[in-house]
């Protein structure tokens, strides 16, 4: 047997034993999202006025997120690019269910209109005048673009970012109402963290803010308690039944 022959042999005896590492790395990686997020939602501090549409904290049912958004141009993405997008789904899809008591899968779903598109572009869209300084862009309820300035790598360091670009989307979806804030929240307090970690933009306005305040809503994660992240967490709290009630 030449040595050609010799070294596919070995290739092909070396894939099943590669490929299953390669599953059981995503599955750990999926199942460490969703314990992470039902802990953190199970000891999050509840607003008393949402309290009644609160359905019994439970184990989320499994489900499967890839069925929920898809990455295109298909081939130009890495695999931390796909797991952190998949991450930011998974966690956005389990907060909708637990708000619900329906199915992670269906509730996510309904929300957005269908599955959401990731969708990667080497160039500025058109309809922006300009992307300097900016990640990411969603242009409608089941599409957000990935801009130049988010590189692979970056994009496999920010997680959550995914979930900022879902909270405009979320918006979208109710013709930007939610970004309607009172001015008495129309500023960068109150969340648990700075830019590009717990904040995904600088802007001190009612589209970028509302966005932030959805990754602190789908975490349950806000600045000190009795601070001003009581308040925001409070009023996006007393508008939540109304919003997914309508979008279901």
């Amino acid at each position: 047997m030449t040595r050609f022959w010799h070294v596919l042999l070995f290739i092909l005896l070396l894939r099943p034993l590669v490929l299953p590492t390669q599953a059981q790395a995503r599955l750990a990686m999926r199942e460490g999202v969703r314990k992470e997020h039902t802990a953190l939602v199970r000891k999050a501090t509840v607003h008393p006025s949402a309290v009644a549409a609160m359905p019994p904290q439970a184990a989320p049912a499994p489900f499967e997120a890839a069925r929920l958004f898809k990455l295109r141009p298909v081939g130009a993405w890495t695999e931390a690019e796909y797991l952190v997008i998949e991450s930011a789904v998974t966690a956005t899809a389990l907060r909708l269910a637990q708000a619900t008591g329906r199915e992670a899968a269906d509730i996510f779903l309904a929300v957005y209109g269908g599955l959401v598109e990731f969708r990667r572009t080497p160039a500025c869209p058109e309809a922006l005048v300009s992307c300097a300084g900016l990640w990411g862009w969603t242009e409608t309820p089941t599409l957000i673009w990935v801009l130049p300035e988010l590189t692979p790598s970056l994009l496999a360091e920010h997680p959550r970012w995914g979930v900022h670009e879902l909270g405009h989307a979320f918006s979208f979806a109710l013709a930007e109402r939610p970004e309607q804030l009172p001015d008495s929240l129309l500023d960068r307090s109150g969340f648990a963290g700075a830019l590009n970690d717990w904040q995904y933009s600088s802007a001190v306005s009612g589209r970028e803010i509302f966005a932030d305040m959805f990754v602190a809503w789908v975490f349950a994660q806000w600045g000190t308690p009795g601070g001003p992240g009581t308040d925001k967490a409070g009023w996006i709290a007393l508008h939540l039944g109304t919003w997914l009630e309508e979008l279901q």
